[in-house]
């Protein structure tokens, strides 16, 4: 889903050549064989506003309540207990703290530490999923497309724009670019190759098309809203795109889930 692609891998560089090699193949379907160039919006649409919901903020460590005050190992009462590692003052074990993604302070066995890493890492997982419904539910009633049981959308060509995202997304630096946004999906039918070509436009700019097969299982979507007179906004995130003295990233686009054609 949308919401795991930003939680897990946000900046990571899509690969430098995915466009170039799927160029000419048929997955880029403006023209064969050169970089395409950029064609004009067919209209002036103003996008909506995304929705900014917050992730709810954890207090300071200092201020979290302990989940238990007594020793992990031999379960004697702690006064005050630990603000970091420390030995137990009755049985002399190694005592462990964490602050925990609900809030709470675990004082925590060493043979424990792997396992409540990774029930923290579902803790935090959950905390955002729970979060995304929400933001979701934002994105619907403000006119976005969201998908449940749709499709992922693969974004392609987008190394035929990388100054016109590099623009989008502010310029360059070491850590790239995670940068929410807009885009619009777009049925291109006079296209001279793929007739089911399908523009990916942030800010009115063509910054990839969706892939070849996609793009026709997309269709019957396209035209329904098209039928509806509605444009086909969808969230997406701009990353990559970093630079430092040993490398420097291409930028790419990450779009939402679509919903499937009975969904809207």
């Amino acid at each position: 889903m949308g919401f795991l692609r930003r939680l897990f891998g946000g900046r990571e560089e899509p690969n430098p050549t995915h466009a170039e090699t799927t160029s000419g193949s048929g997955d880029l379907p403006s023209q064969r064989g050169r970089a395409p160039q950029p064609l004009a919006s067919p209209d002036n649409l103003v996008p909506p506003e995304l929705p900014r919901i917050p992730m709810p903020e954890l207090p300071a460590k200092a201020e979290r309540p302990y989940r238990s005050s007594r020793c992990p190992y031999c379960g004697v009462t702690l006064s005050p207990p630990p603000r970091a590692k420390k030995a137990c003052p009755s049985c002399h074990q190694p005592i462990f703290v964490r602050g925990a993604a609900d809030g709470f302070i675990d004082l925590i066995r060493q043979p424990d530490l792997a396992a409540w890493d990774q029930d923290d890492l579902r803790r935090r997982a959950d905390a955002y999923e729970a979060h995304e419904v929400k933001v979701r539910a934002a994105l619907k009633a403000g006119g976005f497309l969201v998908g449940e049981n749709g499709w992922s959308v693969e974004v392609v060509g987008e190394s035929h724009y990388q100054r016109t995202l590099e623009r989008l997304a502010g310029g360059r630096g070491e850590q790239g670019a995670n940068l929410e946004c807009v885009a619009r999906l777009v049925r291109e039918p006079s296209n001279r190759y793929d007739r089911n070509a399908v523009r990916v436009e942030i800010e009115g700019e063509l910054v990839g098309y969706v892939s070849r097969d996609q793009a026709e299982e997309v269709q019957p979507l396209l035209r329904k809203l098209d039928g509806q007179g509605r444009p086909a906004w969808i969230r997406a995130t701009i990353n990559g795109g970093w630079e430092d003295a040993d490398s420097r990233g291409s930028f790419g686009v990450v779009l939402d889930d679509l919903p499937a054609e009975d969904e809207v």
